[in-house]
């Protein structure tokens, strides 16, 4: 029997997601994103102090809010949905951070590169002095958060991808990856993680947007259809890798898979679209969703329902209601089989 590939990323460009359209995306993908040389506890702090304190340093700033200060704000913003993301997000970092990150060698001249490939390399005569690494005390206990500069992490990124065998992944055009990237060619991983992305690529316009809690609900409730779709992952990995030559750009591997999904995925994802609408079921649990949405109407009901005999004409209703709910569950079973169904399941209706 073929075991599903576990797909795991290192994220490229910054210590956090970049948004949280990236972050539904990663999440649907890959079964972990590492985020090198971040530190970013769970707990050990109080959050509404970090709240006050966050607030404050706004307030004290009056708007004039550089770089710096911007990514730290959004470290404590994003603070609160550590804990919820444990298993996913994989922040690396431990106490020895803030001294690796200020003495390795190698990081520091990988820094450099991206900082000439960022800005241009400097003027004769002219030493940059940059920060390596930030650090900010948690109010309510004894912990802090810790994360490289906007040089140091992606540095820190392309070493921790190097050295685990992990593929590297960004979302942000304009901050180049210096060298050159291996030939994917023999690595059957990179490849079913390269062909995962391309299918929410051409479907990204009906992904649905999901915040944290919702983003980790769904891989738990889909736990199941996701290893048939990463079964089926590894089969297109093995077209894509017989399309693919050694030291093909990665546009031309990007290009190849892209074909792929158009000839072998779209068609069977419009079949499997067209299955769902026939059989009237739902696949994008709209009801649960509803349902948590307005929970004090959803609750009258529910008591309601309790409150005596059910009339005849309704119970007759109810009746055929049940058996056509009855056919549907026994067709979306036969839905869920085919290994595309996640990928439908992560779109909107």
């Amino acid at each position: 029997m073929i075991e599903a590939p576990k797909l795991e990323a290192v994220y490229y460009p910054y210590p956090i997601p970049r948004s949280n359209s990236s972050l539904t995306i990663m999440g649907l993908v890959f079964d972990k994103v590492y985020f090198p040389n971040v530190v970013m506890p769970p707990s050990g702090y109080n959050p509404n102090d970090v709240a006050k304190e966050r607030n404050r340093i706004v307030t004290a700033l009056n708007g004039r809010i550089d770089y710096d200060t911007a990514v730290l704000l959004s470290m404590l913003d994003f603070l609160g949905h550590v804990e919820t993301l444990k298993g996913f997000c994989e922040f690396s970092g431990d106490e020895n951070t803030f001294s690796y990150c200020g003495s390795n060698k190698e990081l520091g001249g990988l820094a450099k590169e991206i900082e000439k490939l960022v800005y241009g390399p400097p003027p004769e005569n002219f030493y940059p002095i940059t920060t390596s690494v930030h650090s900010k005390g948690l109010p309510g206990g004894e912990r802090s958060i810790c994360y490289p500069s906007l040089t140091h992490y992606p540095a820190g990124s392309l070493i921790f991808s190097r050295q685990r065998s992990i593929p590297l992944i960004t979302d942000e055009p304009r901050l180049p990856v210096p060298g050159t990237l291996t030939s994917p060619k023999e690595n059957i991983n990179l490849l079913a993680s390269i062909m995962a992305i391309e299918c929410f690529s051409v479907n990204l316009p009906h992904v649905r947007l999901m915040n944290p809690l919702q983003l980790m609900q769904f891989r738990n409730d889909n736990e199941a259809y996701l290893l048939q779709f990463r079964a089926s992952l590894l089969r297109l990995a093995s077209k894509l890798q017989s399309q693919i030559g050694e030291g093909i750009s990665a546009a031309e591997v990007a290009a190849a898979a892209a074909r792929l999904v158009e000839t072998e995925v779209n068609p069977q994802l419009l079949e499997l679209q067209a299955a769902v609408n026939r059989s009237n079921v739902n696949v994008w649990n709209i009801v649960t969703d509803a349902g948590k949405q307005i929970p004090n109407i959803a609750a009258s009901f529910a008591v309601g329902a309790t409150l005596g005999p059910v009339p005849g004409a309704l119970s007759a209703v109810l009746g055929i209601l049940g058996q056509m709910q009855s056919a549907r569950e026994s067709k979306k079973k036969e839905l869920e089989k085919h290994n595309f169904y996640y990928l439908l399941r992560a779109t909107k209706e």
